[in-house]
């Protein structure tokens, strides 16, 4: 998975292979090879040569928050995953109602509302699971839940119909 990230004005393009332990780090001092631990949730441990970086990220409304050294710096990331959402259009963010669609293939970890329900914009529609991540899919405007096509535990194809609304 590839993530670009912005600290003070500064980008990292991060490459995290699909063990999840190799990274390539990537700046404008070049690029270097390492690799990363999770040993407990928001507690990274990233080794780059013989340096040992250890950090801690807390989600914020706008990004991420990451302790280093003693110092919180604040960080926004965007991953291969929300580009590709944002290149889909429609499915997460159009205004009113419409069909929510599957944004890849994944699996149904769960649905959050029933035919009849109201919602608005934001509001948590069904939950898939995919590349080993769950994304959460929100209701693109306010409106009433008219179908629900598809049940926890059911593999669903990029482009599947979720959830209309009207």
């Amino acid at each position: 998975m590839r993530y670009t990230t912005e600290v003070d004005g500064r980008r990292l393009d991060w490459e995290i292979a699909g063990d999840e332990t190799h990274l390539t780090l990537s700046g404008p001092d070049g690029s270097r090879e390492g690799s990363i631990q999770r040993p407990a949730p928001g507690h990274y441990l990233v080794r780059l040569g013989n340096r040992l970086i250890e950090g801690y990220v807390t989600p914020t409304e706008d990004g991420y928050e990451v302790v280093y050294a003693g110092r919180t710096y604040r960080v926004s990331v965007t991953d291969e995953r929300a580009r590709t959402l944002s290149q889909l259009g429609g499915a997460r963010r159009a205004p009113g109602g419409g069909t929510v669609k599957a944004p890849m293939p994944g699996l149904v970890k769960a649905v959050h509302v029933r035919p009849g329900d109201t919602v608005k914009r934001g509001t948590s529609l069904v939950v898939l699971e995919a590349m080993k991540m769950e994304n959460d899919l929100t209701a693109p405007g306010d409106g009433v839940v008219k179908e629900v096509r598809v049940a926890a535990g059911e593999k669903v194809e990029q482009g599947q119909a979720l959830v209309v609304l009207q």
